[in-house]
């Protein structure tokens, strides 16, 4: 099969394409860039890299139809920092570039887009709260309410993509990710500090977080996160619809004890404060996709935390 990937080029791309490329499919990267970043050519072996402008309809088009797509994963994205920065230019790439793969796909006759949402697209704890709902485990049937920017978009790309599905019989799948962590992101993310414990970790030096210490949040390694991808790229042809796909359900002071029995010459220190709560309620229960796609993660958090640092190497 023919799979066009749009930001290809970044973190979850580089993994996605390598898990389709073993899976014997053939990989097009979609991306402003027209090779792979500086350092990491061999990690897009066999991927054909087709510059273009997702916000084109036309580029995309003619990327699909010279290409012969049979599917699109769809990756490009602002992030939850940028997108509060950049509000408008985080609709146009989110919302409409978005809408741009549904709408190439659709007059291309190609059912199937998989596309990276978010647990952003749900609420905080404090909303469902209110509402008496279990915030330890939410599935796809809880209400949303986004409480940031990045949310919106993502909540908007779902809905756009349960309009298609209903009124144009496509196989639209998005696949809701939580925080994630792994080599290769992008530091300034509001969750990159994840990455910085466990690489601060590796080389004995001092680090600190300050956090809620007992707050359970959803954590996915990233070779996970382009595994539930995958998974919905490749579902059965009558799936479709929104899938959260979650990863260890834990707290901060459960990853810190992780990973220094992976590092035990970690020197993390963990400083309390009731205010830094994680804003986004990310813990989800993905049952649902394991049932439809066959996702389950397959990475513990030690073994997450140990080829991390095999990547990086």
């Amino acid at each position: 099969m023919n799979v066009l990937i749009t930001g290809g080029f970044g973190f979850i791309g580089m993994y996605a394409a390598k898990q389709l490329i073993e899976k014997g499919h053939n990989v097009f990267v979609f991306d402003t860039l027209s090779a792979p970043p500086a350092g990491l050519e061999k990690e897009f072996e066999g991927v054909k890299a087709i510059k273009g402008d997702l916000m084109s309809q036309i580029s995309l088009t003619d990327a699909v139809l010279s290409n012969k797509i049979d599917a699109i994963i769809h990756l490009a994205a602002f992030r939850n920092n940028d997108s509060k920065r950049f509000p408008f230019a985080a609709f146009n790439l989110n919302c409409v570039g978005t809408m741009n793969c549904f709408e190439v796909a659709r007059i291309c006759g190609i059912k199937r887009v998989c596309f990276a949402s978010s647990v952003a697209s749900l609420g905080t704890y404090e909303f469902y709260e209110k509402y008496a709902e279990d915030t330890s485990a939410l599935t796809e049937a809880v209400p949303c309410n986004p409480s940031n920017m990045y949310g919106a978009t993502k909540r908007t790309c779902e809905m756009m993509a349960e309009q298609y599905n209903t009124l144009y019989d496509m196989k639209i799948i998005g696949v809701r990710l939580p925080i994630i962590f792994g080599a290769g992101k992008k530091g300034g993310s509001r969750s990159s500090y994840y990455n910085e414990l466990i690489e601060k970790s590796n080389d004995g030096l001092p680090v600190s977080v300050t956090c809620v210490k007992d707050e359970k949040f959803n954590i996915q390694y990233v070779k996970d996160s382009a595994r539930a991808i995958v998974c919905g790229c490749l579902a059965d042809d009558e799936v479709c619809g929104i899938f959260n796909t979650g990863g260890h359900v834990i707290t901060m002071v459960d990853y810190v004890d992780a990973i220094k029995r992976v590092f035990p010459q970690s020197k993390v220190e963990l400083i309390h404060d009731p205010a830094a709560t994680i804003t986004d309620n990310t813990c989800i229960d993905s049952s649902l996709a394991k049932e439809k796609l066959g996702f389950e993660p397959q990475f513990s958090l030690e073994e997450g935390f140990k080829d991390h640092i095999a990547v990086l190497q």
